[in-house]
């Protein structure tokens, strides 16, 4: 098969092999302008940036999976109490753990699996677990009968909570990396996503409170309308507004790691005798993070060396085999280099365990203690109005990817300054009656203060992953994406832990009743 590449030095940035599988020169594509195996999506990406209706519409997609694909955990946290009165930190471990076991193992396994199976996957694992939940709350409901019914039915809503959990994680790891991978250059769509999951706190409680408080609908009710469309319009969105619109432009294996179609139109572009390639120049980097200066400062050794003759070097670097780039390619690396690639990502997954970690220790711990009168509906009262001002700020942070970027270091600010916001509401609520404390338990600054909590946390949350796109080279980008997506999970875990210990502590300094444990100090 003839191909036809143009080596001009105007071309020189942007040859293009329409063919996937390919290395060719990347400063067209990648932001350290170095070498990397370049797939046919990236180049069907660039043709993409010329049509904003397509990108736009993807990017209504991409927020209405994120606002689906988080809402059903939201909806078991809101139902905790209908389920299990005495037992809601069951139904918060369920929500949580499973998930974070999914995470934990996507790193060695998910370019196995393409994203229609993934997200597949993850539909179904949303009805099934709604089906669940609302064919065992008839049980539940039943005071009166036997305990190894009630048993048996809270066993029931707690396998569809753990199916619900490992739902948003499969999804919501799935769809970042893909969000990256269609949208590289500018993150739009992944700014759109984390905008749904933004949504998906109010929209879950809505959901809960409008069926079940005002319409008066059983939480069987509820659960079993939530299974058919939920699962549904999620399947629906990424099937056709994505899936389908992405496939049409690519000439193979549309989506990396897997396939959602395969377009047999298209399947002789792919060569089969000879391979064209264009060499880079230099060897790729070991490691998928590199400092801005070290790209700079080894550019310069190559433009040293290769004498500033650019148009020499691309000449020569036609061959019929390809490269052997020094970095490993996803697939091929063993159980121990992966693992070692996702320690690799420390930058990023630090600060969003701690901020997450933080975040949900105010919410489940500190501000279960807060009431700006006796007694506890005065409680229950700020922790409500608290809650929605915190996903207000979660939302509106969360849409902010586009509008601004932060560096590195505010990055890590940031978390810092959750941790600080959490040792503030905590010292307030231990010293309500203390002259200086007094000052701020008063209703604008807490409540001012839970807006901003939601403001920091939204704001690593998607700056973080925005990040991940300027500084991770594009082979490891959806790997990234994923894989660094586990540091939420684990955050919320080891806050829910703490928010046990906080409430205790709290409740004993204050002489509420009610806590489930014991304060150890």
């Amino acid at each position: 098969q003839a191909v036809s590449i143009d080596l001009s030095p105007s071309a020189e940035s942007s040859t293009n092999v329409d063919s996937p599988g390919h290395y060719q020169h990347a400063s067209s594509f990648h932001k350290n302008a170095e070498p990397r195996f370049v797939s046919s999506m990236d180049l069907t990406q660039e043709r993409q940036n010329d049509n904003p209706n397509a990108m736009a519409w993807k990017c209504y997609a991409f927020l209405i999976m994120g606002l689906l694909n988080n809402s059903p955990y939201v909806i078991m946290l809101a139902a905790a109490k209908n389920m299990a009165e005495g037992g809601v930190a069951l139904v918060y471990m369920a929500n949580i753990l499973p998930g974070l076991l999914v995470k934990l193992s996507l790193p060695y396994w998910m370019e196995r699996v393409s994203y229609n199976q993934r997200i597949s996957a993850a539909a179904v694992l949303m009805m099934i677990a709604f089906g669940t939940v609302g064919t065992f709350s008839n049980g539940a409901a039943d005071e009166d009968g036997p305990n190894e019914t009630a048993n048996l039915a809270l066993f029931g809503q707690l396998l569809g909570v753990a199916l619900v959990s490992s739902q948003c994680a499969l999804g919501e790891a799935s769809l970042l990396a893909l969000a990256g991978k269609l949208d590289a250059q500018e993150g739009r769509l992944l700014t759109s996503f984390s905008s749904g999951t933004g949504l998906a706190g109010p929209f879950g409680y809505l959901w809960k409170i409008l069926l079940t408080e005002w319409l008066g609908w059983s939480l069987q009710a509820t659960c079993f309308l939530a299974a058919l469309v939920l699962s549904s319009v999620y399947y629906g969105i990424f099937y056709y507004a994505v899936a389908q619109r992405s496939s049409s432009s690519f000439p193979s294996n549309s989506l990396f790691y897997g396939p959602i179609a395969q377009d047999e139109d298209h399947r002789h572009h792919q060569q089969t005798d000879e391979e064209v390639v264009i060499e880079p120049a230099a060897t790729r980097y070991e490691t998928p993070i590199e400092p801005p200066e070290q790209v700079a400062h080894q550019q310069q050794i190559r433009d040293a060396s290769n004498g500033g003759n650019t148009n020499n070097q691309s000449t020569n670097a036609v061959r019929s085999n390809p490269p052997q780039p020094a970095s490993v390619a996803i697939a091929d690396m063993t159980g121990v280099e992966r693992f070692q690639l996702v320690l690799s990502l420390w930058p990023y997954i630090i600060p969003l365990f701690t901020v997450y970690a933080a975040e949900y220790a105010c919410e489940g711990g500190v501000w279960t203690a807060i009431g700006f009168a006796e007694g506890e509906e005065a409680r229950n009262r700020f922790y409500e109005r608290s809650n929605w001002l915190y996903q207000v700020g979660v939302f509106l942070s969360r849409s902010s990817g586009n509008l601004f970027s932060i560096s590195l270091t505010t990055l890590w600010v940031l978390p810092g300054c959750q941790v600080l916001n959490l040792i503030l509401f905590y010292q307030i609520a231990a010293r309500r009656y203390e002259w200086l404390t007094s000052i701020l338990y008063q209703p604008f600054p807490l409540y001012t203060m839970a807006l901003v909590t939601g403001l920091l946390g939204g704001s690593v949350y998607v700056h973080g992953y925005q990040r991940i796109l300027k500084d991770v080279q594009q082979p490891y980008t959806e790997f990234a994406l994923s894989s660094v997506s586990m540091a939420e999970s684990l955050g919320i875990l080891v806050a829910t832990t703490m928010s046990l210990f906080l409430q205790a502590c709290l409740y004993q300094v204050n002489q509420f009743p009610g806590s489930l444990i014991d304060c150890p100090v």
